[in-house]
């Protein structure tokens, strides 16, 4: 998979008794390569301009956990455009480690209005953005 990838060390923190990452753990892996993607594609999370007045927000996400991921590993996290409409964007992501495939998942987000919480159309220079990758 191509497309855009953060490295992430594994700590403690995401671990259990095993010294494996605990299957709770992942939605947050893949949430900090989200986020850094958003920023790398120029939207970041603290920056609001007058133009910006809503957020993604997680519909569904679907995780299969190929290999476990182990304490202190070194990771890629990959996001992908998946498809994409008006007010929808499905990601699909991976955790990659030595290029093996450890987990996969595929997020279906919603742009909603920052006031109603209620879905609306992407602004349209995220909307392009996002078209490019």
């Amino acid at each position: 998979m191509s497309g855009f990838g953060w490295p992430v060390r594994i700590y403690w923190e995401a671990t259990d008794a095993a010294g494996m990452v605990y299957h709770g753990a992942y939605p947050g892996i893949f949430e900090q390569a989200r986020v850094e993607w958003m920023r790398h594609l120029g939207f970041d999370q603290a920056h609001r301009d007058g133009n910006v007045t809503g957020f993604f927000a997680v519909k569904c996400l679907q995780i299969d956990y190929k290999r476990p991921l182990l304490l202190d590993q070194q990771v890629v996290v990959t996001c992908c455009v998946s498809s994409s409409g008006a007010s929808r964007l499905i990601l699909a992501q991976n955790i990659m480690h030595e290029g093996q495939q450890m987990a996969e998942a595929m997020v279906s987000l919603a742009w909603l209005d920052a006031m109603r919480k209620k879905p609306i159309r992407m602004p349209s220079n995220l909307k392009q953005k996002l078209q490019e990758q």
